[in-house]
């Protein structure tokens, strides 16, 4: 039985994943090696750590089968340690966000061990069963798990200033604990700010379309704009923006589609345009976006168009997952996500 929500995952590899001919390995060079896991296993949660490592394969931020992740969870992960982290250079470093801002462990520690383990064989287990672009989202797919632990004290050591220090955590429920891995790397604040220098800043997530024109009217008063693309997307502003960053139509991207009478073929669409309005005003300062591997399909397909547009993109690699989500349905009532 579980043959067969691997066959209708290697035929959604196969068939209909667009980037099926850059993964590292085919889904034919995949196929044997889970096949020999799925008649080795011996219990449910097996088969779905096989399945899983079979998606994994596609090296996809998008890929996966969310039904399939609670066989991968430690029985004693009830609770979590109160303090959110960063997969910075390999390392998970405390980010700064907690709800102990007084406590000991504080912004740019380096997490080492959790209660005398070290942290690299938590990281290490669940690695084989996240798909990820690169490895910076791959690490972002770290950060809870590390967290995870069972409802108690423990030792947490860190390494601060090169120093290695030893600190006392209680870990808390989710409940009590409310801190999200995969929100934006921006710091709180007001969605349109002046930063020193006379710099207008926008946090893009926030940005709605009636931001526009007031967004618009302080950048072009002040000396550049930095569009904070560091999360995900509220409004689709893509159009409305950018005919306020062009002079001519500036092609930012094209679309693939798969061709259902020829399972496995993608078809090329029509470029995608910016287009710049007729009445509509223009920016006449320089335009900067900031982007990390916080920024995740809509944000990093924006990102393109503001490109397109002649704007600098700084920053580090983003999750590497733009374009639609795809979601095969497996026979055991999950669904396959790329």
């Amino acid at each position: 039985l579980w043959a067969l929500p691997l066959a209708r995952s290697w035929g959604a590899l196969q068939y209909w994943f667009p980037y099926r001919d850059i993964m590292d390995e085919s889904p034919e060079a995949l196929l044997p090696g889970a096949v020999a896991g799925l008649l080795g296993a011996q219990s449910q949660a097996e088969y779905q750590r096989v399945i899983l490592t079979f998606a994994a394969g596609a090296q996809d931020s998008h890929a996966g089968i969310g039904e399939f992740y609670g066989a991968i969870m430690r029985e004693d992960a009830r609770c979590t340690m109160p303090y959110s982290l960063r997969y910075i250079e390999g390392q998970l470093v405390i980010d700064g966000r907690t709800l102990q801002p007084e406590g000991p462990l504080r912004r740019g520690a380096a997490l080492v061990a959790i209660g005398g383990k070290p942290v690299e064989p938590i990281v290490e287990r669940i690695r084989p069963y996240m798909s990820s672009s690169n490895e910076d989202a791959l690490g972002r797919n770290f950060l809870s798990e590390a967290r995870l632990g069972p409802c108690e004290t423990q030792v947490v050591d860190v390494i601060r200033g090169g120093s290695r220090v030893s600190v006392e955590v209680e870990w808390q429920t989710y409940r009590q604990h409310q801190i999200n891995s995969f929100a934006p790397h921006y710091q709180p604040g007001e969605t349109i700010e002046t930063l020193p220098g006379n710099i207008t800043y926008a946090r893009y997530q926030q940005l709605k379309k009636a931001d526009l024109d007031p967004l618009l009217e302080q950048a072009n008063a002040s000396a550049g704009l930095i569009l904070d693309m560091r999360g995900y997307v509220g409004d689709n502003i893509i159009p409305e923006l950018g005919a306020m960053l062009i002079d001519a139509p500036a092609e930012f991207s094209r679309f693939t589609s798969p061709d259902v009478a020829t399972p496995g073929q993608f078809v090329w669409g029509d470029p995608k345009v910016l287009e710049p309005g007729a009445d509509v005003k223009r920016c006449s300062v320089p335009v900067l976006a900031l982007l990390d591997h916080s920024a995740q399909s809509a944000s990093e397909y924006a990102t393109m168009a503001w490109r397109g547009a002649g704007v600098k993109v700084i920053g580090s690699r983003s999750t590497g997952a733009d374009g639609d989500v795809t979601r095969a349905p497996l026979p055991s009532g999950a669904q396959m996500s790329f």
